[in-house]
């Protein structure tokens, strides 16, 4: 699978202490979208997406049942674990707002040219291609590596996560206030 280039990155800064409390500096823009390495907009890449209010932008919520569709938002493996299923792989969900709501539908993959997470090995090289579903949620194994990345890939535009994950329970962290370092929801570029 072809390798995805490191450019514009978003990263967890703010957890080594380098970025503001803010989030300014810590997510860029996407490749290709002439989006730029701090957090801020400027003219080139629009508004600041992390600067968003709480809401739901998909206007949807999560009605019930226990499928692929259930729980946008929520902390996945955490709660598969409690429920005996044990650990369960890369989950979470991806959102067009930044600040999203748990339980508010994210996007739907194929309204964002067959979105997806890409899964990169400690060499950066795509390993997997998890597909978004209608309500924002994606789930897959984690790769044999004890070491990989992550990317959302959407309409041609890649935002991928500069530094290893460290929990593939990926709303653990990408919660809608944010959390560990994380200025809020797996936001698509």
């Amino acid at each position: 699978m072809p390798s995805i280039q490191r450019r514009h990155l978003f990263s967890f800064l703010l957890a080594a202490g380098v970025a503001s409390a803010s989030g300014a500096g810590c997510y860029g823009g996407a490749a290709g979208d002439g989006g730029s390495a701090g957090g801020g907009g400027t003219a080139d890449s629009g508004p600041d997406p992390w600067s968003a209010p709480v809401g739901c932008a998909s206007g949807a919520h999560y009605v019930g049942g226990a499928n692929s569709r259930m729980e946008p938002g929520v902390a996945c493996v955490s709660c598969h674990t409690q429920s005996g299923e044990g650990p369960v792989g890369i989950l979470g969900t991806a959102y067009a707002s930044a600040h999203d709501e748990d339980r508010c539908n994210g996007i739907a993959g194929s309204a964002y040219g067959d979105a997806y997470i890409s899964v990169l090995d400690d060499q950066h090289v795509e390993v997997a291609q998890l597909p978004i579903n209608a309500v924002g949620n994606f789930m897959g194994n984690e790769p044999a590596s004890a070491t990989y990345y992550v990317a959302l890939v959407a309409n041609g535009q890649t935002r991928e996560m500069a530094m290893a994950v460290p929990s593939g329970d990926c709303n653990s962290c990408h919660t809608q206030d944010g959390a560990v370092g994380a200025p809020g929801r797996i936001l698509v570029p």
